[in-house]
């Protein structure tokens, strides 16, 4: 499953002229934008799709677990699952998929599905702490999508039983303890920690690791991070020596953004360029890409003498 990924649905009302046909269609409670010659869920709503195959999925897991069906045997097929919980049939797909890759079911072409018991194919259950923070420009958004979906789909190949779980599923401690329990390890997007997260994380006892960021946080966890410092070197390295001192930093203003500004002032440093002679911009992260506009058009001929240092791809 391609998490928040646009997938295609027949046209409806084709007997309609252009005019007449919708550009908007609700099925399953998903809303799909008019895209060409069919419809794609709108990306607003696409987290609901993917959190509604995430709960469908759970409930199944559970009937599967408490059930007496021994291995090997057929479990309901996608009809079945659609007529009970009142969805289509390739909803219901995307529901017996999940648990498939999961290693809770197995398919036989021709024949259905099989539900798996020997304890030799469980697989670790990991959830994924990952989704976007917050309202960002869409081709930000998408690349968020794209690095879930990455992380995801790693995970699954490996035959990791993969959840993403979204921030709102953690605003009840208690049902969130309950939740993270649930699962054998947890990879934690550095976006969800906080003041409430960081001490719900260690209260729950499992084992977790922070990711997505690109400098060290002062937490005790284990954390995964890219380091810049060598890349930023590199980078220095190809500039003139006289252009650095009209150099500009500009980042997002974001813990991210400003570690990176850190980083690149420290670098600067080793070459012999103080702070007080680098001018350091940052920009609103939800107006991206105005801001960036807005500085090129003011800005650019002057910059254009010295050098610009950044991770913001909206500005380059």
């Amino acid at each position: 499953m391609k998490l928040f990924s646009i997938r295609s649905v027949s046209r409806a009302n084709d007997n309609l002229t252009k005019k007449q046909k919708p550009n908007i269609m609700i099925t399953d409670g998903i809303k799909f934008r008019k895209e060409g010659n069919g419809f794609g869920i709108m990306e607003k709503n696409s987290r609901k799709k993917t959190g509604k195959i995430n709960h469908l999925a759970g409930i199944l897991r559970q009937d599967f677990s408490n059930s007496l069906l021994k291995d090997g045997e057929r479990v309901a097929s996608a009809r079945e699952i659609a007529d009970r919980f009142k969805i289509s049939i390739p909803t219901a797909h995307e529901v017996i998929n999940q648990l498939v890759r999961e290693g809770m079911l197995f398919r036989v072409r021709g024949s259905g599905t099989f539900i798996r018991r020997r304890k030799d194919h469980r697989s670790l259950r990991i959830a994924l702490l990952d989704t976007p923070a917050m309202p960002v420009p869409k081709s930000l958004y998408d690349v968020f999508v794209s690095q879930i979906n990455h992380i995801y789909d790693l995970l699954c190949s490996r035959n990791y039983q993969v959840q993403v779980i979204s921030y709102f599923d953690l605003r009840e401690p208690r049902s969130a303890l309950d939740l993270l329990r649930s699962f054998d390890g947890l990879m934690v997007a550095n976006t969800y920690v906080d003041d409430y997260t960081f001490p719900l994380l260690q209260e729950s006892g499992i084992p977790f690791v922070v990711f997505h960021h690109n400098y060290q946080i002062d937490r005790p966890f284990c954390q995964v991070f890219g380091d810049m410092t060598f890349g930023m070197a590199e980078a220095l390295d190809l500039v003139s020596p006289g252009r650095l001192n009209r150099t500009i930093v500009f980042t997002e203003h974001t813990p991210t953004g400003d570690a990176l500004t850190r980083q690149w002032l420290a670098a600067l440093k080793n070459r012999g360029i103080e702070s007080g002679q680098v001018k350091t911009v940052t920009i609103d992260l939800t107006r991206r890409s105005s801001e960036c506009y807005k500085y090129i058009r003011v800005y650019g001929k002057a910059a254009a003498e010295g050098i610009i240092l950044t991770a913001t791809d909206g500005l380059a």
